[in-house]
């Protein structure tokens, strides 16, 4: 994984040198009405500059949260530093599949990832607002959530990855919650199919 995300950030992101810290943050949603936490790693900032930043949102894989970021915290403080980027490592829950769930009218991971988070981060940390400088992948479900938000907020993310990405998941309905996110498959095929194996 450590070596796939590498390879994602040398072919955007050119190099340089400093000392990054990481914030533990807590996040509000509106939208869900609840708080929730998330790693930023930001690359050391000179005084009185006025400098900006790309930033990545980098999410979690089903069973796992942000905290989960911390056992290569000293790699994603070394990515930070060394491409100069911000990187967000924002909750995703246990489960949420980071979308709009129809059937968990309480779990709108799609609008608090592109809507609530990246606004928290562009509103809190020097970072470039326009598109082309925010980035956004993940692994697993994180995967699949990368894909599915920047295929669902073009306006929001400029480039996206995918790292061992869940992206059809119609094989392995049974599993994963996916049933409790998306409902039963029979009788929701439409809203299945939104998912981004079908929309590519």
């Amino acid at each position: 994984m450590k070596e796939c995300l590498l390879l994602f950030l040398s072919g955007w992101l050119a190099v340089s040198s400093n000392a990054a810290k990481v914030d533990t943050v807590q996040i509000y949603s509106r939208s869900m009405n609840k708080s929730f936490p998330a790693l930023i790693f930001k690359p050391e900032i000179e005084k009185k500059t006025q400098q900006k930043f790309p930033v990545l949102y980098l999410l979690h894989g089903h069973s796992s949260d942000y905290a989960g970021w911390n056992y290569i915290e000293s790699q994603l403080k070394n990515w930070a530093d060394d491409h100069r980027i911000i990187i967000v490592c924002p909750d995703g829950d246990y489960s949420s599949w980071y979308v709009n769930s129809p059937v968990r009218r309480n779990s709108k991971f799609e609008t608090y990832i592109a809507r609530e988070v990246v606004k928290y981060v562009d509103d809190h940390y020097p970072s470039m607002k326009d598109k082309t400088y925010r980035g956004i992948t993940g692994v697993s479900m994180g995967g699949h959530g990368a894909i599915y938000l920047a295929l669902n907020q073009p306006d929001v993310f400029g480039i996206a990855g995918s790292i061992s990405g869940a992206l059809d998941i119609l094989p392995f309905s049974d599993e994963w919650n996916l049933q409790e996110v998306f409902g039963p498959l029979k009788g929701n095929e439409k809203i299945w199919k939104k998912n981004p194996e079908y929309t590519l």
